[in-house]
């Protein structure tokens, strides 16, 4: 199956040479262990090293923000906007309704003619926005409600929210990198406990318990493809991620 590169060599190599065309892959670690980092990355790199354009889509951060932590590597994003190359799309989930964002998503696609989705991250969208939802009677609920006539739990709701986010990202046909908070302890792989299943593919970080600075770094699952089976290390520098060689016959 053909290989979409990160961009970042040492994840290409840990990936078995990259994403496999069209996954949806899902990083999932704690706070500053890199996720946004790593997904700027693959849109950054998609634009620069294989002129692939890219959407990068925050619930956190507005695109000024972005734009300005993107400066601390020296990379410029606003003139890859201006090629059409890269797009910053800011998820407000406090008027995002109806799951609207999506038809945007496609707008998006189809006008820079997109080839990677960066989503960060999940774990707003499942905690605020769902609630958010059930609140006001949205169409979405309103239409699981009449074919589910009994009380869901939000974390049923949630589910049924993720799967049609995973499915509208497979739909654009392009390579997609999903983000999600990961306890440091904990037997889930993502914040909503689902979200590794219904992926192609799982990457976690996790820091290094006696040494902060290091973090491991490990492919969990990869579907359509081999991938590395050993912990790899990452640091945080001034030029952005850099995956150390794998260590070998570590066991987890």
């Amino acid at each position: 199956m053909e290989r979409v590169k990160t961009g970042i060599e040492g994840l290409d190599e840990a990936l078995g040479g990259g994403i496999p065309k069209g996954n949806v892959i899902l990083i999932s670690g704690s706070a500053g262990t890199g996720k946004t980092l790593i997904g700027l990355s693959f849109v950054y790199y998609g634009a620069t090293k294989f002129n692939e354009p890219g959407i990068f889509i925050s619930t956190d951060q507005t695109p000024e923000e972005i734009r300005e932590q993107a400066k601390n590597f020296g990379w410029d994003l606003e003139d890859l906007e201006k090629k059409n190359l890269l797009r910053l799309y800011h998820i407000d989930v406090t008027t995002e309704k109806d799951m609207v964002y999506l038809k945007k998503l496609d707008k998006l696609v189809k006008k820079i003619k997109a080839k990677r989705i960066v989503v960060d991250s999940l774990t707003t969208v499942t905690e605020f926005l769902t609630p958010l939802e059930i609140r006001k009677g949205t169409k979405i609920f309103e239409s699981l409600e009449a074919l589910v006539p009994v009380p869901m739990s939000e974390a049923i709701i949630a589910k049924n929210v993720l799967i049609k986010i995973i499915k509208h990202l497979k739909k654009t046909g392009c390579t997609s990198i999903v983000t999600s908070e990961l306890p440091e302890e904990g037997q889930w792989l993502s914040r909503d406990t689902c979200s590794e299943f219904l992926t192609d593919g799982v990457i976690t970080l996790r820091p290094f318990k006696y040494a902060r600075s290091d973090i491991d770094l490990l492919v969990v699952k990869l579907r359509y493809g081999n991938h590395s089976k050993d912990i790899h290390k990452i640091l945080i520098t001034e030029k952005g991620v850099e995956v150390k060689p794998a260590e070998k016959g570590v066991i987890i």
